[in-house]
């Protein structure tokens, strides 16, 4: 779980930990390419930490078809930017 504070964001690089936050709701705004890395950038700093905690201990329910519709979005964004 790879993350930093920009300002009161929550920044992250892992597909499946910013998809299980754009189910959610968590507003993403936006995503850099840092080498081969890229980075999403969602608001709600505090949110955002709670919802990956939930994430990363099996604890978060959600839709598997809005989960698999948010990852699909992403990776669309993603390779938008090549």
């Amino acid at each position: 779980m790879n993350m930093n504070i920009s300002m009161k964001n929550y920044r992250l690089r892992d597909l499946s930990e910013a998809g299980a936050l754009l189910v959610d709701g968590q507003k993403l705004v936006g995503i850099s390419k840092e080498g081969n890395v890229c980075w999403f950038e969602f608001e709600d700093f505090d949110e955002c930490k709670k919802i990956s905690e939930l994430f990363w201990f099996g604890d978060f329910k959600v839709n598997a078809k809005n989960y698999y519709d948010a990852i699909t979005r992403l990776k669309s964004r993603i390779f938008q930017m090549q």
